[in-house]
């Protein structure tokens, strides 16, 4: 439960909220009747909130009163001019929470004892507060509003008057951390009204800094006194928790940022369904969109879908892990830990070793093929400007397998340009084997010993690759493929099976393919890249590992084995529950986008595990989704990037050891 002082900031600050919503329905149009007495209101139910807030710390009862009044002014005057019911509904319900998270929070004896606890409490509820005044001014652009953009500074101005607070009750340099808290807030919060996109997202990279080592020198001296467990403890002991909660962070900042009209061409900004979409699908590396990246974004949104995607390809663990590294720190034990288990490491002293190796396999993939995709889309026509943003943007998109294109017809204009092809192909392939895997392939091809784990991803990757590849090509030859000549339609047959990896670029129209050809491409989504890897599915060694459970059932053995080597049970049984799991899930969206939306079964299945398996190929289902489907969309993306790694880590951190065993009872199957 939290302390009466995080709520003394958070109130003060997220009191010009009142002002920002009041000045929305202003420029709605409602309220006409009493239009000239609304600031005026809305300044003094403000006023109220910022008054209850500051009388909280010696009054409790009555500035809870008095924010209560606050707050029930606010809803009466701000509900019945809601644009629907629903909205109303959750904005009633979400005044309701404040008012019961207000009235049952009890003070602790330890506050009232130190003086930069609480002070650090108010500039934590007031930071907290800030931010939730700017994502409320995103989605309906209130900060164009005088009265809005004004609120939006007053809060800012909150947020540093706690901040200089902390500063005066700090030691051990605090204060000069507290300072650049203040300044990179208000700079932040300033560049977010007045200027354009590029200076937004700069402001707010130098605000995000300071931000961070003000939390992490408080969170120190919190832990150093050890008053109590904190929040975050149980996030960062956990492995699974800290995947989802990183990436569902990553992906949500993300959306707010898009939905700023400065990101997109579309006049007043995306509607936030349509940027949460897009986020989920970048950070989620899926490429499945409902807005043309090229016209709908601003060179400054693609810049920000591109972010996004290298965050969720390397994984945010990965990429934050890295950094501590290349600074010289070293991680706790605990971090340690939960680094080992995400990369299935089990020797510790290799994490930083392997570490380095993704960080220098992904710059030297990216940027040979960004160079050499300059210079071939450079031959095609584009400007070099635009060259070389495109081959860029193309290089990061292919390599972290996310599918998405600066071109509106992704990469169909190319299925003549058989080097755009075969270079992306590659890059598909080196960013679905993983680090470790392409590191072996050397000591594979000169037939030298690897890992049984890199021979079967191997192994299981060339098949993949080529029996696809001559299937599709021979069933498609006079269909997507017509009108090519010899060469062209190898490299787009080889491309299109590539691409199925969870690439999701095309350089055929999937909507026309055969339906026996239809079939084998959601098969191959369905079964993805390899462990370790940028690609979603159920990967490679989960397939490999059933399909030698089948041999060893047909031959009648008991123990599953392969190139030489005893393959555990426990293998066996994590691979049978994530390929479980991930029908389960595929089933779970195509009912409910069936239940849902008008789409037929065809397209249901293929949009359902295309979202599952990260891929982002559709045959037009997307297109036809609304609010509730793109919902439902977002939902198995997001499954399906952190759900097969999770369920992993739950598999591996649950071990029960036993010295008796049951009766042993045969049950037969089939």
């Amino acid at each position: 439960m939290s302390r009466p002082s995080f709520q003394q900031g958070f109130f003060a600050a997220t009191a010009p909220a009142i002002a920002l919503v009041l000045s929305w329905l202003h420029g709605e149009g409602v309220w006409t009747s009493i239009e000239p007495l609304l600031a005026p209101i809305a300044v003094a139910l403000t006023t109220l909130q910022m008054v209850g807030a500051a009388l909280m710390g010696r009054l409790r009862r009555t500035g809870r009163a008095t924010i209560t009044t606050a707050l029930i002014g606010f809803g009466i005057m701000a509900s019945p001019a809601m644009a629907s019911p629903t909205l109303a509904l959750v904005f009633l319900l979400t005044c309701g929470s404040l008012l019961v998270w207000l009235w049952t929070t009890s003070k602790s004896a330890a506050e009232a004892l130190d003086a930069a606890n609480l002070s650090a409490n108010w500039l934590q509820g007031a930071g907290l507060g800030l931010f939730a005044m700017w994502f409320l001014a995103i989605p309906v652009n209130l900060a164009h509003e005088q009265l809005g953009w004004l609120a939006l500074l007053a809060s800012s101005a909150v947020a540093s008057a706690f901040g200089g607070l902390w500063a005066f009750r700090s030691r051990e340099g605090h204060p000069v951390r507290a300072a650049a808290l203040v300044l990179g807030l208000a700079i932040a919060m300033t560049a977010a009204v007045f200027a354009g996109p590029w200076l937004i997202l700069a402001m707010t990279a130098v605000a995000l800094l300071p931000i961070a080592m003000a939390i992490g020198a408080w969170m120190a001296q919190r832990k150093a006194q050890r008053l109590e467990e904190m929040w975050w403890e149980p996030i960062f002991d956990d492995p699974a928790r800290l995947l989802v909660v990183t990436f569902m962070g990553t992906a949500t900042l993300g959306g707010f940022i898009l939905a700023l009209p400065a990101f997109s061409t579309q006049p007043g900004g995306l509607a936030l369904i349509d940027a949460f979409f897009t986020a989920f699908s970048a950070t989620c590396v899926t490429g499945l969109i409902v807005l043309d990246t090229p016209t709908a974004f601003t060179p400054a949104g693609q810049f920000v879908i591109l972010l996004l995607i290298q965050i969720g390809g390397l994984g945010i663990m990965t990429f934050s892990t890295a950094a501590l590294a290349l600074f010289g720190r070293r991680m706790s034990l605990r971090h340690e830990s939960t680094i080992a288990q995400l990369m299935s490491d089990q020797d510790r002293g290799e994490i930083h070793r392997a570490l380095r190796h993704i960080l220098a396999v992904t710059i030297i993939t990216e940027g040979l093929a960004a160079s050499a995709l300059t210079l071939l889309f450079f031959a095609q026509g584009d400007s070099i400007g635009e060259a070389l943003w495109r081959g860029v943007f193309t290089a990061i998109s292919a390599f972290c397998n996310a599918g998405f294109a600066l071109q509106s017809d992704s990469l169909i204009g190319y299925q003549t340009n058989t080097g755009v092809l075969h270079v992306i192909a590659l890059v598909i392939i080196i960013g679905g084997l993983s680090p470790a895997v392409v590191a072996s392939i050397p000591m594979f091809v000169n037939r030298r010993r690897v890992g049984l784990q890199a021979a079967i991803v191997l192994i299981a990757s060339a098949t993949l690759l080529v029996l696809p590849a001559i299937y599709i090509t021979l069933i498609e030859w006079s269909n997507t493929l017509g009108g090519m000549g010899i060469i062209d339609r190898l490299s787009n047959g080889w491309f299109q099976s590539v691409t199925l990896r969870t690439a999701g670029f095309n350089s055929v129209d999937i909507a026309q393919v055969r339906p026996a050809t239809l079939v084998v491409m959601m098969i191959l989504m369905f079964i993805g890249g390899s462990p370790g890897s940028t690609a979603g599915g159920i990967k490679t060694t989960t397939i490999a590992l059933l399909f030698l459970v089948v041999v060893a059932a047909l031959r009648g053995r008991e123990q599953v084995s392969a190139l030489g080597y005893h393959i555990p049970m426990r293998s066996i049984f994590k691979a049978a529950a994530v390929a479980t799991m991930a029908m389960a899930s595929v089933l779970v969206v195509i009912i409910a986008l069936l239940m849902t939306q008008r789409m037929s079964f065809d397209l249901a299945v293929f949009e359902a595990i295309s979202a599952i398996a990260t891929v982002g190929l559709s045959i037009g289902g997307t297109e036809v989704l609304d609010n509730v489907g793109k919902t439902i969309i977002i939902i198995g993306m997001f499954a399906g990037r952190v759900g097969p790694l999770t369920l992993f880590l739950l598999l591996a951190t649950q071990k029960t050891h036993t010295d008796w065993q049951r009766p042993e009872q045969r049950v037969n199957v089939g």
